[in-house]
C-alpha cells in the first residue's frame, strides 16, 4: 500500500490523543447522594464489574482507531496495479503505443469495427497522460510506420496522425513494428510502457517475437476484437490448364473459405471485364476450405480480367479475387527430333495428331527442334515437349530438359531411337528424382514371339488414360507392338501400363514442378500399329492437355506488397498506369539500359492496375487482400509474453489507465471502515449503559 499525500501525517497525527483527552475528563468525580438509596447500591455494583471498568479504554480505543483510519483517508492511499509506481515523477513517464491497422480490424460484426475501437482507446491512453509524458506511436500494417522521430509530449499532434492513418487492407507485419518499437525504446531514458492495441488476430500475432522489446519496458495488451467472428473469403484460385486458348471453356478451381459455425450456401458470380457474368453454386462446410470448379467461356485472344464475387458480409473487402486470363490463340508445343519429317517418321505422325488442320489451323503448333539446336528461348516459349528419335542427348540439352522440367515444365520422351537408353541415363543424372524405369537392351520383331507384344495391365485412373477407361479398355487389345526396351522399374515414379511379360510401358514421374512422362514404344509404322488407331489423335490430344503436373497457381498481388516490372522505355512515353479508380498511378521507376526501365508501385486497393499503349492492354496486375486476413480467430494473448522477461497485462478503458498512472484509490475503503467503528461504538455504548441500570 502506497501514500500520494503521506507527509499530511505528521500533521494530523497530534488529533490521535483527543480520545484519551475525552477518556481523562469524561471519569466521575465524588458525588454526594443521600443513604440509603438500594438503586445505587444496585448500580455501584455493576460498576464494579471487569468490562464496565474497561468500558472508557475500550470506547477510546475505537475512537482511536477512528481517527486513524481518517487521517489514512487524508493520505490518499492506493495500491499498485499492472505494476503502476508512485505518480509523483517529475520527468513524467515513456508511453509507446503499437497500434494494428491490418485488414481485420474492419470487420464490422459487431456494429463497432475494431479499427474504431481502438481510436477510441488511444484516445483514452492519450487522456491519461500528463502534459510532462513523452508518446509516440508505431502502426501495424504491411510496413511500420512512426509518428514522430521520438516520443513526443505533443501529444494532440499524435492524435491527429493516428486520425489521418488510410484504413489498410492489407497484411501486418507485426516484428517489423516490434523493431521500430525497440528504437524507440532505445530513444529515451528510463521505464517504458508499451501498449499494443489490436484484435490479436492469430496469423499476424502467431510468430511475433516480443524479446525485440528490450529494456525497462512493461507491456499492456488492448483486446479491441469483437465476437463472435464469423467470415467468408475467396483465398485464392488455380487454372486448370497451363495454356490457355481463346475459344475454349477454361476450367478454373477457386478457392472458398468459410470461417463460421455454419454451412456456407451461396451463389459465386464470375465476372469477366465486367461484362459477361457467370453463377455457379457453392457449398462449403463450417471452418473449412473449399475448391469450387467453375468454366470460364475466353471468346477470344488477349488478356481478360476476371473476378470472383461472393455475397458481402461483415467484410466484404476479401469476397472477391481479382485475376488475368491471358488467352493465346496456339499453344505452342515443341517436337524434338533428329529425324527427317517424313510421313513416316515418329514426328510427322506426333505432328499430324496435333495439328491435323490445313496450314496448321489449330489451336496446338508444333514446332520441329533438333536435340542440337535447342536453345531456352524455345523453351521460353511452350510448356510442353515431344521427344522421339533422337541421336545422343548432350549435356547442354540434358541440363535443358531438367531445368525446364523444375520450372513445371512437361515433357513425353517416345523411346523409338538408337541411343534412348544412353540418353535416359544422361538425363537422370540431371534430375532430382530417379527415373521410373531403367532401359537396357532393345528388342525388335526378330526375337519376340509371334513378332509383337500387347499391353498387359495398366493404371486406368491416370489422367492419361482416360480414352481407355471402363469398356474402351478393350481398345488396348488392337494395339501391337513390334519393338521397346527391356527395362526395370524404379524407385520413384508410377507405372501406367506393362507389357505382357512385365516390363514398363508407361510410366510418369513429378521433376520439380514439372512432369516427365516415358514412352517405352515406338508410334512408327515399324515400331508398332498405334499410329493406324482410330483413337491416337485422340490420345495423343488426351496427353497433351494433361501433361502439365498440376494445376497452376496464378500470380496474383496483395495490397500492400511491392510489385515491381521492367518494360520499355516506348510503352511509358504518353502513357501512364491506372488504378482500378481509373486514377493515374504515381511510379518510381530506374533506367535498366537505354531501352529498358523498371517500375516499381505498392498498391493500396484491391483490384487490377493496367498500363495501355496505342490502344492496348500492355500490363495487367491483379491485385487482392492478403487470403490470412481471412481468419479473424484471435490468438490467446497470455502466451504471447512468455519469451519476454518482463510482465505484461491486459488493460481497457478509462478505469484501468487511470489506476495504471496513479495506482488503485482505496480511501473509500478506510472511510468505510470508520464508519463502520462508529456504529460498533454506539452499540456498545448502549450495551454499556444498559449494563449500569
Amino acid at each position: 500500500m502506497n501514500f500520494s499525500n503521506f507527509t499530511s501525517l505528521f500533521f494530523l497525527l497530534p488529533l490521535l490523543a483527543l480520545p484519551f483527552i475525552i477518556h481523562i475528563f469524561n471519569k466521575k468525580f465524588p458525588q454526594r447522594v443521600p443513604f440509603p438509596d438500594i438503586r445505587l447500591i444496585k448500580k455501584s455494583i455493576n460498576e464494579r464489574s471487569k468490562l464496565f471498568r474497561l468500558r472508557h479504554i475500550i470506547l477510546m480505543a475505537l475512537r482511536t482507531l477512528v481517527i486513524l483510519l481518517l487521517l489514512f483517508c487524508f493520505m490518499q492511499p492506493w495500491l499498485s496495479k499492472f505494476g503502476s509506481e508512485s505518480k509523483s515523477s517529475t520527468d513524467g513517464r515513456n508511453v509507446l503505443v503499437l497500434l494494428d491497422n491490418t485488414l481485420s480490424m474492419q470487420y464490422g460484426g459487431g456494429g463497432i469495427t475494431p479499427r474504431q475501437q481502438a481510436m477510441v482507446e488511444l484516445e483514452k491512453i492519450v487522456g491519461s497522460c500528463s502534459s510532462k509524458d513523452h508518446i509516440n506511436l508505431v502502426s501495424i500494417d504491411h510496413r511500420a510506420q512512426v509518428c514522430f522521430d521520438e516520443p513526443s509530449i505533443n501529444h494532440n499532434e499524435l492524435l491527429a496522425y493516428a486520425r489521418s492513418l488510410p484504413v489498410s487492407l492489407s497484411s501486418g507485419n507485426i516484428n517489423t513494428s516490434l523493431k521500430a518499437t525497440s528504437r524507440q525504446i532505445n530513444k529515451v531514458d528510463g521505464p517504458v510502457e508499451v501498449y499494443i492495441i489490436s484484435d490479436f488476430q492469430r496469423s499476424n500475432f502467431s510468430e511475433a517475437k516480443l524479446n525485440e522489446l528490450n529494456g525497462d519496458i512493461k507491456l499492456f495488451f488492448v483486446d479491441v476484437s469483437t465476437e463472435p467472428k464469423n467470415n467468408r473469403a475467396i483465398t485464392g484460385i488455380k487454372i486448370q490448364d497451363k495454356s490457355i486458348l481463346a475459344g475454349k471453356l477454361i476450367p478454373v478451381d477457386v478457392s472458398v473459405a468459410n470461417y463460421s459455425d455454419t454451412e456456407l450456401e451461396d451463389r459465386l458470380e464470375i465476372r469477366v471485364n465486367d461484362k459477361d457474368t457467370h453463377y455457379f453454386d457453392v457449398k462449403v462446410a463450417p471452418w473449412s476450405l473449399s475448391e469450387v470448379r467453375v468454366e470460364i467461356p475466353i471468346l477470344h485472344k488477349g488478356i481478360h480480367f476476371v473476378k470472383a464475387i461472393l455475397s458481402p458480409d461483415d467484410m466484404p473487402q476479401d469476397n472477391s479475387f481479382n485475376f488475368n486470363l491471358n488467352a493465346q490463340d496456339k499453344e505452342e508445343i515443341i517436337l524434338l527430333s533428329d529425324t527427317d519429317p517424313s510421313k513416316t517418321s515418329a514426328n510427322f505422325l506426333i505432328q499430324s495428331a496435333l495439328n491435323p488442320y490445313k496450314n496448321l489451323g489449330g489451336a496446338l503448333l508444333p514446332k520441329l527442334v533438333t536435340s542440337q539446336s535447342l536453345a531456352p528461348m524455345h523453351l521460353a516459349t511452350s510448356s510442353k515437349v515431344f521427344i522421339s528419335s533422337i541421336n545422343r542427348l548432350p549435356d547442354e540439352t540434358a541440363t535443358l530438359l531438367s531445368e525446364f522440367m523444375k520450372k513445371g515444365g512437361s515433357v513425353i520422351y517416345f523411346m523409338d531411337g538408337e541411343h534412348d537408353a544412353f540418353n535416359l541415363q544422361n538425363l537422370e543424372k540431371k534430375l532430382p528424382v530417379e527415373l521410373p524405369f531403367k532401359a537396357g537392351l532393345k528388342q525388335t520383331a526378330a526375337n519376340l514371339p509371334g513378332g509383337h507384344i500387347k499391353i498387359r495391365s495398366g493404371y486406368f485412373k491416370s489422367r492419361y488414360l482416360k480414352l481407355f477407361r471402363g469398356e474402351a479398355r478393350k481398345r488396348l487389345g488392337d494395339l501391337d507392338f513390334y519393338e521397346y526396351y527391356q527395362a526395370r522399374p524404379g524407385n520413384s515414379g508410377k507405372m501406367l501400363l506393362t507389357f505382357s511379360e512385365g516390363t514398363p510401358a508407361m510410366a510418369g514421374s513429378n521433376v520439380g514442378f514439372g512432369h516427365l512422362l516415358l514412352c517405352n514404344f515406338s508410334i512408327r509404322e515399324s515400331g508398332s500399329n498405334v499410329a493406324a488407331q482410330k483413337v491416337f489423335p485422340a490420345w495423343i490430344h488426351e496427353i497433351a492437355q494433361n501433361m502439365s503436373n498440376e494445376a497452376q497457381t496464378m500470380e496474383v498481388f496483395e495490397v500492400g506488397q511491392s510489385i515491381q516490372q521492367e518494360v520499355w522505355s516506348d510503352e511509358l512515353k504518353g502513357n501512364s498506369f491506372y488504378d482500378p479508380e481509373k486514377q493515374k498511378l504515381k511510379l518510381k521507376t530506374r533506367i535498366v539500359n537505354d531501352e529498358r526501365l523498371l517500375i516499381s508501385f505498392t498498391p493500396q486497393i484491391p483490384g487490377h492496375f493496367t498500363l495501355h499503349s496505342k490502344g492496348r492492354l500492355n500490363y495487367a496486375f491483379p491485385v487482392n487482400c492478403s487470403p490470412d486476413e481471412a481468419d479473424l480467430r484471435k490468438i490467446d494473448v497470455s502466451r504471447l509474453p512468455t519469451s519476454l522477461a518482463t510482465s505484461a497485462y491486459n488493460i481497457k478503458g478509462k478505469e484501468h489507465y487511470e489506476q495504471l498512472k496513479s495506482g488503485q484509490k482505496i480511501f473509500h475503503w478506510f472511510l468505510l471502515a470508520g464508519l463502520t467503528l462508529l456504529i460498533g461504538e454506539l452499540f456498545l455504548f448502549r450495551l454499556f449503559r444498559r449494563l449500569a441500570l
